[in-house]
């Protein structure tokens, strides 16, 4: 139950209903009533209607702030059973997380519901346009002009995500929702806080990997042993159930994170990953422009890591090494080793890091998973289990 007066602050889990009730009730004479019309903002132009079973996402209009700054606005009209305007920006809330989700980009929503059905004047584009600028020129500014080619396979990969989030059970849909919230806040806090934003993408696949594997049982070699002894010496007794409690409360959480990635997005769908400035290129024409995309001579592919003796161990280590990075920040608020936010690399970075040990110093350098590849990973694994799970229920019923 959402609150009465939101108050300018936004609580996710009051949103997660919003977009797909435990049962929706259509209303009578639904035909009738006045469109609602809701607003998410996006980081480029949108020039063709996004439409879907029960909304619309509208082409943006673009507000010119001061240079070198803009905001994209994209009207929503929202669903025939959202009948009243209160509170109904919480379903542009959830829908622009899974914007964000599937596009990998930053989308920013209204927090509260005072434009939603207001004419959309000089006046209330004015209002709309300060929630997100976006930087259209310069240093760091957002790729805005997007291929037709790319805005298809947008359109297309939030079609399919949304027809699965309806398709799932609900439990599993909330618990999507939750996921999709912490990669949609990743993005959105990229350029505030790198290592924040890296941090959140990793949480996402994890909110998934504890539904989706189970905690090894594993007993030391000599455990059988240990129990013998323990019969006659209180000592070992007291170490071994010390021992055993310590084991239990090992969850395992960073092997079961390398496990759930590679059962749901291997390394054969990497190469599924465009190259970071593809999406700026021309739908035509494009062979002229495989000089930019195509890998470059110190460029590192999933295939250089792989051979018939190691197989996946040196990638399942860099996977293994992000979760590491993760939890570095979480307890230590250290950052991780990336230097470059925005990689010109499709994969990974190289990174040389130096050590004083004893007044030597040690060279190590390190292969890092770049934040591009690591969203692409939480998108298809988190969308590959979801698959699985609402395929496995269908094939029950």
């Amino acid at each position: 139950m959402a609150r009465a007066v939101t108050g300018d602050h936004v609580m996710f889990e009051e949103c997660i209903p919003f977009f797909r009730p435990e049962r929706i009730e259509e209303n009578e004479g639904a035909e009738n009533i006045n469109e609602l019309i809701g607003y998410i903002l996006l980081d480029f132009e949108l020039e063709q209607t996004l439409e879907f079973k029960d909304f619309k996402i509208l082409p943006t209009i673009r507000a010119h702030l001061s240079p070198p700054y803009s905001s994209f606005i994209a009207p929503v009209i929202l669903p025939r059973w959202l009948n009243e305007r209160h509170n109904a920006h919480l379903f542009c809330i959830a829908l622009g997380a899974i914007v964000s989700f599937v596009t990998s980009r930053p989308v920013k929503s209204l927090r509260d519901d005072y434009l939603i059905g207001r004419e959309l004047d000089e006046r209330t584009i004015q209002t709309l346009s300060i929630h997100f600028p976006v930087l259209t020129a310069g240093p760091g500014s957002h790729n805005y002009r997007l291929s037709k080619e790319y805005i298809e396979r947008y359109y297309k990969g939030l079609k399919d995500t949304i027809e699965l989030l309806y398709a799932a059970p609900y439990t599993l849909y909330a618990r999507l929702m939750k996921a999709i919230r912490l990669a949609h806040l990743a993005h959105n806090n990229k350029r505030e806080d790198f290592s924040l934003a890296y941090y959140l993408l990793v949480s996402s696949i994890e909110v998934i990997t504890q539904k989706a594997t189970k905690v090894p049982k594993i007993k030391h070699d000599l455990e059988i042993q240990w129990e013998q002894m323990a019969k006659s010496d209180e000592t070992i007794s007291a170490l071994l159930a010390e021992y055993k409690k310590l084991r239990s409360n090992d969850k395992k959480l960073r092997e079961r994170f390398v496990e759930f990635v590679f059962e749901y997005c291997p390394p054969k769908e990497w190469e599924k990953l465009e190259h970071p400035q593809e999406s700026s290129l021309p739908s035509e024409d494009r062979e002229n422009w495989e000089w930019i995309t195509k890998k470059s001579w110190d460029e590192i592919y999933p295939e250089d890591l792989q051979n018939e003796d190691s197989k996946d161990e040196l990638l399942r280590e860099i996977i293994s090494d992000s979760y590491k990075y993760r939890s570095k920040f979480t307890h230590e608020g250290s950052a991780p080793p990336h230097r470059r936010p925005n990689s010109y690399n499709r994969f990974f970075d190289v990174e040389h890091q130096t050590k004083e040990i004893n007044g030597k110093y040690e060279f190590n350098q390190i292969i890092l998973a770049n934040y591009s590849l690591l969203a692409f990973i939480a998108k298809d694994s988190i969308i590959a289990y979801a698959k699985s799970k609402v395929s496995s229920e269908k094939t029950k019923e």
